[in-house]
């Protein structure tokens, strides 16, 4: 699958509810956003970052952070598994 992860404007788009992905070469974890993404400045590295959470379907709760300045450190969300052949975990 060729598809790229979500912008850090996609992500301050996501709603309670929804299903999203985060896929890396060994494993695609499905997840649920638990709460929406609050917007913060932080002053140290000078940008702006976004805190949700989310739950993977029936196991643990993640906490997400996400950094405007340094989108390509992650967290690779997307809106679909972007792997193939992995482990796939929170599928049912």
């Amino acid at each position: 699958m060729n598809q790229a992860p979500l912008t850090y404007k996609e992500l301050q788009d996501m709603k309670v509810g929804d299903i999203y992905y985060i896929s890396t070469n060994k494993v695609n974890v499905r997840f649920m956003v638990k709460t929406l993404p609050k917007e913060s400045y932080n002053k140290k590295i000078r940008s702006l970052q976004l805190k949700w959470s989310a739950s993977v379907i029936d196991d643990e709760d993640l906490n997400f952070l996400a950094t405007e300045s340094v989108m390509e450190y992650g967290p690779f969300v997307y809106e679909q598994p972007a792997s193939v052949g992995v482990t796939d975990i929170g599928f049912k």
